[in-house]
């Protein structure tokens, strides 16, 4: 019996294999699905253009670390938020924002420090994950601080204040002209350097070159201390953690439809008739088309959630929990391809119907509209759809951290719709007959 078994259900994948509509709905409209809604969630056809959020602590509230701020805020290549260094810790935390930078208190009056005594001194906090951009944001600040030289080469009221300072410090007899000499034979290693930082606001070659003399032993504008924030994450960790889910639905959808409209047409053409007077038991015959049916979603899975971890780099909370979620999200549309061949007498009538209902039941459960984004009263009502329980036990798996306890709910739900439907399939079948 399984022998026969066996060979039917190779013979439906087989034809599964030459239809070309079929392979596409199958295969690569799922994959495609997930890929663009992941890469249109994720920002990745930004070019670029996004802005780099930033929380500022100003301690020192005084008229240089207020201009400085300032400068920040007018940065076409920063999201400025002014807060506590408790809150500003907080929002990194929390993932709000990329990063956290605090201005002590003497920030103003090292600000006026050009080539003696220590530069001007902050504290940058960085979400570990994006390195990138805190690459780019160290150069950022590099350019703004470096602003405060343009009082060399221009006449303004803040010019007296600072020859002032400067020959007060000449006259320091302890021994300030050894160090007067060592900081401006750095400024000058510095200055064509600096002077790319300057004319070249807002380039990347600038915000690199800036972000290379904040590590060197060179002179720099603003001496930069940088921490790593750890970064609390309650959420999935790219869009791609919930468009493949939803790709999932759309490849059980599709060998669902596929297989019910392929059982219709072979009613139709006869050949299940002739297969019944063959020595096979309708139990040999519904249980080949089950796992015909279950081996072609069961393989569509796989093959999504593989391009997820190779290419995007989707990692699941637990791989094994993502295999349970698969495999009894398969079982229950299973049930559900069954009915598909009992909507209509020809095979465009029970495609026609049958689509119609599984996009109105993946619209509702969150095959297009992610259950994370929909209003109260529509998560509610998604609790009618088989698709719903396939995204939350699919998410459960890859980034909301269920354990097996909390997976049993969503898998009763969609065992019972599934064997509720190949029991309603089953008997709807018999009375045709």
């Amino acid at each position: 019996m399984l022998d026969r078994i066996l060979l039917l259900a190779h013979k439906d994948l087989r034809l599964l294999w030459r239809d070309r509509g079929a392979l596409f709905s199958v295969l690569l409209f799922p994959l495609l699905f997930s890929v663009f809604f992941g890469l249109m969630f994720s920002g990745g056809g930004s070019g670029g253009g996004a802005k780099i959020s930033l929380a500022v602590a100003d301690e020192d509230s005084s008229a240089a670390s207020q201009a400085f701020v300032t400068g920040l805020e007018g940065n076409p290549g920063l999201a400025v938020r002014r807060a506590s260094l408790d809150d500003a810790r907080a929002l990194v935390r929390r993932g709000k924002v990329a990063a956290w930078l605090r201005l002590p208190q003497g920030f103003g009056d090292d600000s006026q420090n050009l080539f003696m005594g220590k530069p001007p001194s902050a504290e940058l906090g960085l979400d570990p994950s994006r390195k990138a951009e805190g690459g780019l944001l160290q150069g950022l600040l590099q350019q703004q601080a470096a602003q405060r030289f343009n009082t060399l080469f221009s006449f303004n009221e803040n010019t007296s204040s600072l020859i002032k300072r400067q020959r007060e410090q000449l006259r320091d007899p302890a021994g300030q002209m050894p160090g007067w000499l060592s900081g401006l034979d750095r400024f000058y290693q510095s200055l064509d350097s600096l002077s790319a930082v300057i004319d070249s606001a807002g380039s990347q070659a600038q915000a690199d070159s800036a972000a290379q003399a904040n590590t060197g032993g060179g002179f720099v504008p603003l001496k930069i201390t940088t921490h790593e924030e750890s970064v609390i994450r309650k959420g999935p960790a790219s869009s791609f953690a919930v468009s493949f889910p939803q790709g999932v639905v759309w490849a059980l959808i599709a060998c669902a439809a596929s297989f019910g409209v392929a059982m219709v047409g072979e009613r139709r053409n006869g050949l299940t008739a002739r297969l019944e007077h063959a020595p096979l038991s309708a139990f040999e015959l519904l249980a080949s088309r089950a796992l015909a049916s279950l081996l072609s979603m069961l393989a569509v899975s796989a093959l999504l959630f593989t391009v997820a971890a190779l290419v995007f780099g989707l990692r699941p909370a637990s791989w094994g929990l993502l295999v349970l979620a698969v495999f009894q999200s398969s079982l229950c549309f299973v049930g559900l391809s069954l009915c598909f061949s009992l909507l209509g007498r020809s095979e465009q009538a029970a495609s026609g119907i049958g689509w119609g209902i599984m996009s109105l039941l993946a619209m509702l459960g969150g095959g297009m509209i992610p259950l994370i984004f929909m209003p109260g009263w529509m998560q509610t009502l998604s609790r009618i759809s088989p698709v719903r329980w396939v995204v939350v036990s699919l998410e459960g798996a890859i980034w909301r951290g269920f354990s097996l306890a909390e997976m049993l709910m969503p898998g009763a739900v969609l065992l019972a719709i599934g064997a509720a439907s190949f029991g309603l399939g089953v008997a709807l079948a018999r009375r045709r007959a």
